[in-house]
């Protein structure tokens, strides 16, 4: 049996999600309703992903559907069944030189972002926040 990898690996490929409603059935336990994360790599094999650590990993995860990722995967640790999940981010911002896979096997990437971007701002008043965060003015005052 050969000895696991000590540093991360990273693989490319589509970012599948998909979500089931279970069954209502009257008269039964309703079981809950199922979100799947997979990726299908380059190579055509699905790794199946842990969909609270792709949440966490990609920030945004359903931004990320159906397009190209590269998912960084932790060093192996002793479970078999699933890796952990370090970070996913979109394959097209992976172009050199800003990013590249180090000789440690962890995706470096550049936090630059080039071009036009567009952003929206909503103000929201919670409701278990007695105090108004920000006036409409400062948001006001964002915009060029």
């Amino acid at each position: 049996m050969a000895a696991a990898p000590a540093f991360a690996q990273v693989v490319v490929g589509q970012l599948e999600l998909r979500w089931g409603d279970s069954q209502r059935v009257r008269g039964q336990a309703t079981r809950p309703d199922r979100f799947t994360a997979t990726l299908v790599a380059d190579d055509g094999r699905r790794h199946p992903l842990d969909p609270a650590q792709a949440r966490r990993a990609a920030g945004d995860l359903y931004a990320l559907a159906n397009r190209r990722v590269a998912v960084e995967f932790a060093p192996a640790s002793g479970r078999a069944s699933t890796r952990d999940i370090d970070v996913i981010v979109p394959a097209d911002r992976l172009s050199e030189p800003a990013a590249k896979i180090g000789a440690d096997g962890r995706l470096r990437i550049s936090d630059a972002v080039l071009g036009n971007t567009r952003w929206v701002t909503l103000m929201c008043k919670f409701s278990d926040i007695a105090s108004e965060q920000k006036p409409l003015s400062f948001f006001q005052s964002q915009r060029r």
